[in-house]
């Protein structure tokens, strides 16, 4: 492959929708053009979707036998084209096993870039590699790169088919993020529709990003609308493309790695999630063989198969579910983070708060006689010297202690995982002594029905709201975090869709008072909260506080605050949230 000039490849996709004949015609006009390449899906219908999926019966009649393959590829490598293959199921394989000295490359779908038996089948090869990112976040793609990036040469591949996709979704600055996290090249798959103005002229644009390898859908006659038209070119309008893009300039588009609307409804439609082979009992350990990775009838969160794998069911499975992180059990962390240094409120964490009780004791006594808060509770501090007393702390409130890292935060935070050998992570302030119990379960039970990665409240005072850290991800994520002394500023690096698989659990109306801040910052912060405890404690039945008189209290005396220009003293443009990918040794 020339990299110093852009490699075109023609993708067929399902246009030829089972004709043998018109697939041969089309090959040979792929050929007319001066495309480099072209494309094959090569699938059995079972392998990839779910009988009651609405394109099955499609997928059905667009099979080939092998000879059929053999003889396209074989006319194809005539033509002195290359072969590229979309690798799916055992068939797939099959037939490149049965034809590998003229197959050139593997391209893996978006939609399987977490199939795991995909993936053991490529690792069994040196095939040039194209990576699909459209609508995959970057710890998938971490995971992915971890698995297969063992020397062969890869391709990163921005773009996604909307049918069409809109222009405002084109993003072609985002090839030029993916060239600045990872060390690979970098390609583009234009799908925006055949008969815009610009279809033949938007690769151009992609090129002047730094694409080096274009992807385009052909058909012969887009009126003849068959399947896949939407995107294609005809054999003419894709001859003048490759002529132009051979004389290629540049352009640009938006860099930010990050999902707009319908990339997300494309990640979630054409996302493969697990799918249970057979019935599970509680208790039992998910295998390999147990599951499937194919795309669901209807929209479901995608799920992580590193998460689901090789970990124990909460509940009975029936055969032919979906499962969710949600299905598992989940090894959770309460984690309480707070270290002396304070610029604003010295020493805040050691200030007394309540009776004989510190701030941070108050805080860790709350959650402990929360009923029903789930894993265990674990009080992390930094390993300077001055953080040593917050032991004290922890020995007197019979929470665990751990001391590491200083400001690395989320460092601190895999350090606890390793500790205990958690996988899920409830971030929780020393700022905030009067954190809301009730609402971490609420935001625990949606995190883990969404299949997500991190997710956080919106709408709730400051200072009683928490944030869910899925701790796989958060390990991807930080290797590949170029600043390391900032991740304090956690939410920053993690709140993105591009990043990882993200949501934010909206407050119920009632409980939407974010014009109200219980986060311990100044010494008004403290004189206020120590008020509402002092009004509400002694008439307690037990310790703990229940959030709705919390938020009752507010509501009644409304407390104002001076308007503190220092109260975010450090602006998210000033944090570098950048990424840059390491690959784990071998």
């Amino acid at each position: 492959m020339n990299m110093e000039q852009p490699y075109i490849i023609a993708e067929i996709a399902s246009t030829h929708e089972g004709e043998f004949d018109y697939l041969c015609r089309l090959v040979r006009e792929i050929a007319r053009t001066g495309a480099d390449a072209v494309k094959f899906q090569i699938y059995l219908a079972d392998e990839i979707v779910e009988k009651g999926h609405p394109d099955y019966q499609d997928f059905l009649s667009y099979q080939y036998t092998n000879n059929q393959w053999k003889d396209i590829i074989h006319l194809a490598s005539e033509l002195k084209l290359d072969v590229w293959v979309d690798l799916s199921g055992e068939y797939g394989q099959k037939i490149i096993q049965e034809n590998v000295d003229l197959i050139k490359g593997i391209k893996l779908h978006a939609s399987d870039t977490q199939n795991i038996f995909a993936i053991e089948f490529i690792k069994s090869t040196d095939f040039d590699l194209i990576i699909s990112c459209g609508g995959t976040t970057l710890v998938e793609i971490f995971s992915l790169l971890d698995k297969v990036a063992d020397g062969r040469r890869i391709i990163l591949m921005h773009g996604f088919q909307s049918y069409p996709t809109d222009i405002n979704d084109s993003h072609i600055q985002r090839i030029k993020t993916l060239s600045e996290i990872f060390p690979y090249s970098t390609a583009y798959a234009d799908h925006i529709s055949g008969d815009s103005v610009i279809a033949a002229w938007l690769p151009l644009v992609a090129i002047g990003a730094g694409a080096s390898v274009i992807e385009k859908h052909i058909t012969m006659s887009r009126a003849e609308k068959r399947d896949d038209y939407y995107s294609s070119l005809e054999p003419d309008e894709f001859k003048e493309m490759v002529e132009v893009l051979r004389l290629s300039v540049k352009a640009y588009g938006e860099k930010k790695y990050d999902f707009t609307e319908s990339e997300i409804n494309y990640r979630q439609k054409m996302k493969t999630a697990v799918f249970a082979e057979q019935s599970l009992q509680k208790g039992d350990v998910v295998h390999k063989e147990d599951i499937r990775l194919i795309m669901p009838s209807s929209v479901k969160p995608v799920p992580t198969v590193e998460k689901i794998l090789n970990q124990p069911l909460s509940r009975d499975i029936e055969p032919g579910s979906f499962l969710k992180h949600s299905d598992l059990e989940n090894k959770i962390v309460i984690f309480v983070n707070a270290r002396l240094a304070s610029s604003r409120l010295p020493g805040k964490a050691l200030l007394p708060f309540y009776e004989d009780l510190t701030t941070i004791e108050y805080l860790l006594m709350r959650l402990k006689h929360f009923k029903g808060l789930p894993g265990k509770i674990v009080f992390a501090t930094t390993t300077e010297n001055e953080d040593a007393a917050l032991r004290k702390c922890a020995e007197k409130t019979g929470v665990d202690f751990y001391r590491g890292a200083n400001r690395d935060v989320m460092k601190r935070m895999l350090q606890v995982a390793e500790y205990g050998s958690f996988d899920t992570l409830v971030r929780v302030t020393g700022d905030s002594p009067l954190i809301s119990g009730e609402h971490i379960i609420d935001l625990l039970n949606f995190h883990f029905d969404n299949n997500l990665e991190y997710s956080r409240f919106n709408g709730l005072p400051n200072g009683i709201e928490s944030e869910v850290i899925d701790l796989n991800a958060l390990a991807h994520i930080h290797r590949a975090v170029v600043d390391k002394e900032m991740t304090e500023q956690l939410t920053w690096y993690l709140d993105s869709q591009g990043t990882c698989r993200n949501g934010v659990l909206q407050a119920s109306k009632e409980h939407r008072l974010e014009q109200f801040r219980l986060t311990l910052d100044y010494q008004e912060d403290l004189d206020l909260m120590k008020d509402i405890v002092n009004d509400l404690q002694p008439v307690m039945n037990g310790f703990y506080i229940p959030t709705e008189n919390i938020l009752d209290w507010l509501r009644e005396k409304q407390p104002q605050w001076r308007d503190y220009p220092s109260l975010w003293p450090i602006k998210r443009e000033s944090v570098n949230t950048s990424f840059q990918y390491v690959q784990l040794p071998q």
